[in-house]
């Protein structure tokens, strides 16, 4: 065996570890009225009842709880879109988007997405409506919707 194998089998360990930790992002609960889902860790979860003039954003990572109000204090103009969601109680709510789907009432999450940049879900069983944006990471959506389940909790949002 040469003397620089060994140095050859430690480099390409180092190169390869990298790669599994991002396949494995970092998630945390977020949890609405029986509705909880996994967001990656880094994104911002906001209560709109408790900040009621936030400005829902789809251009950064975020998890908006509740009804956005009317004129909130938006910047002027938003850039690219991301992934992002609107998680609000479905009485009232007003989608933002024509793409709407009604999941069935012992249903938690979508088999199938829409190719749309921004589209939303009731999931019926919690009585919530999912507005969401997607950016260029379809898959990471994709994974948050996917980790969708019902909770007999029906407490306050955990931000």
């Amino acid at each position: 065996m040469d003397r620089r194998t060994p140095s050859l089998f430690l480099l390409a360990a180092l190169l390869v570890v990298p790669g599994t930790a991002n396949a494995a992002e970092d998630t945390k609960p977020v949890a609405y009225r029986g509705y909880e889902i996994d967001v990656p860790a880094s994104w911002e979860v906001i209560d709109l009842d408790r900040a009621p003039g936030t400005c829902v954003r789809f251009d950064k990572h975020a998890v908006y709880l509740g009804h956005p109000r009317p004129n909130p204090e938006c910047p002027a103009r938003q850039t690219d879109r991301t992934e992002a969601l609107v998680l609000e109680p479905v009485e009232n709510a007003k989608p933002t988007t024509d793409v709407v789907t009604r999941l069935p009432s012992y249903v938690a999450k979508p088999t199938q997405l829409p190719n749309e940049p921004e589209f939303a879900m009731v999931v019926s069983a919690a009585g919530v409506l999912v507005t969401v944006s997607r950016g260029e990471d379809k898959a990471q959506i994709a994974r948050v919707l996917e980790s969708g389940r019902i909770t007999p909790d029906d407490s306050p949002p955990n931000p």
